[in-house]
């Protein structure tokens, strides 16, 4: 593909970008042959980085932690996910006019489906408020642990251990741990997978499967 006047641009911001994201949707691009191009930036300004989209006419971008409850409460208009969620992970510009959705959610209520255990969901960010909600419209039950509670990690058993936080943690042989971390294979997992919900809202195409799932 080479760039011309008619090649949209899409993007994520984040403190430090990364290349999954560059990775899978231009492979999907090419996928489709769509006239379009994905750049991940680390900025330090997420306001500023907001506004820099709309003047270069980017048609959507992704936002990572820890900005996530931050662009939620912009002069944007929000999906219903992300006014009841309190925070945004995607921004699809149509005609000049900002949406705001939240695809970790949609991810996360992919990996609850079907639980039957207790469920632990680590952290009270942005992230842990998808999960939450993706829990609560699957009517599963479930406690949060924020660091005032952490030592009570040591004591979980037979559980769901959902980790929404940054931090390393161990926890007992007997519970299911998905870590949210995308260095980690469920945090890749779920990365890849709220990722291909995004580029369905930004090309109303399915996101081929093959590229969107993770490398085995």
């Amino acid at each position: 593909m080479h760039l011309n006047k008619d090649t949209e641009f899409y993007a994520s911001f984040a403190k430090k970008a990364g290349n999954n994201g560059c990775i899978v949707f231009n492979n999907a691009f090419m996928f489709y042959n769509i006239n379009a191009v994905y750049k991940s930036f680390s900025v330090s300004d997420i306001s500023n980085a907001v506004q820099g989209a709309f003047a270069l006419g980017f048609k959507g971008f992704a936002v990572s932690s820890p900005y996530k409850t931050h662009v939620s409460i912009l002069s944007l208009n929000s999906s219903d996910e992300v006014l009841e969620i309190g925070a945004a992970n995607t921004v699809v510009i149509k005609d000049g006019e900002a949406t705001t959705y939240n695809t970790d959610y949609l991810a996360a209520k992919k990996f609850l489906k079907g639980v039957d255990k207790p469920l632990y969901i680590l952290g009270a960010g942005g992230f842990s408020k998808a999960v939450q909600h993706a829990a609560d419209k699957l009517k599963l039950s479930y406690t949060v642990i924020t660091r005032k509670d952490w030592p009570a990690i040591k004591e979980l058993r037979d559980s769901l251990v959902f980790n929404c936080t940054p931090a390393k943690v161990d926890t007992d042989e007997s519970n299911e741990f998905i870590d949210s971390d995308p260095t980690s294979k469920t945090g890749l997992a779920l990365s890849r997978t709220q990722a291909g919900f995004q580029f369905t809202l930004y090309t109303g195409r399915p996101a081929p499967e093959r590229i969107f799932s993770c490398p085995q």
